[in-house]
């Protein structure tokens, strides 16, 4: 009797364990869906948007408002847009530095939301590392690409270069006045 009280023993916790499990997964979720929900509804577009965002941003390492910002940013969260200077979808990522991070990538590929912010995020990652994590910095280069935001840099007439710090100020300062917060346990 005490060997099968034993292996009941085992048995139920194991399942215990299961269980924990699959309710820390339901909390992750249903996290998740509250963070989406509140990002939705911050910047008035539609849900899976959102968790598009949301899930690119995170996968990228990178916050998720600052994600958002540099979307609203980029293209008013318009999945086609495409600028006078070739940048197109919502990060507005031109095809050839897109190709710098997958060479084979088309214009259709490019224009796809998730491929576009996986690549978008990708490239202001790689900013922040080479700015030594200078988010000012790194959104400028993003914007005027590294020979722009160099000469940015160099002006000494004390003025913002076009598209310089402005850019940026737009970016960070949106981050702050629309972040969400994770909810605490």
């Amino acid at each position: 009797a005490g060997l099968e009280a034993n292996l009941e023993i085992g048995r139920l916790a194991s399942l215990v364990s299961e269980l924990k499990g699959r309710i820390e997964l339901a909390d992750l979720k249903v996290e998740r869906l509250t963070l989406v929900g509140q990002y939705s509804a911050a910047y008035r577009i539609p849900a899976d948007l959102a968790g598009q965002i949301y899930d690119a941003a995170l996968a990228e390492g990178l916050h998720p408002s600052l994600g958002f910002q540099l979307v609203k940013v980029e293209s008013g969260f318009q999945r086609t847009a495409r600028s006078s200077r070739s940048a197109m979808g919502l990060t507005q990522v031109r095809l050839a530095t897109a190709r710098e991070i997958e060479p084979t990538l088309t214009e259709r590929d490019l224009m796809n939301a998730d491929t576009n912010l996986r690549i978008g995020f990708r490239v202001l990652r790689r900013m922040l590392r080479r700015s030594g994590n200078d988010l000012e910095l790194a959104l400028n280069i993003y914007n005027l690409g590294p020979t722009g935001a160099a000469m940015a840099r160099a002006d000494t007439t004390g003025g913002a270069a076009p598209g310089g710090s402005a850019y940026a100020n737009k970016v960070m300062g949106g981050m702050k006045k629309r972040a969400v917060v994770r909810p605490t346990s």
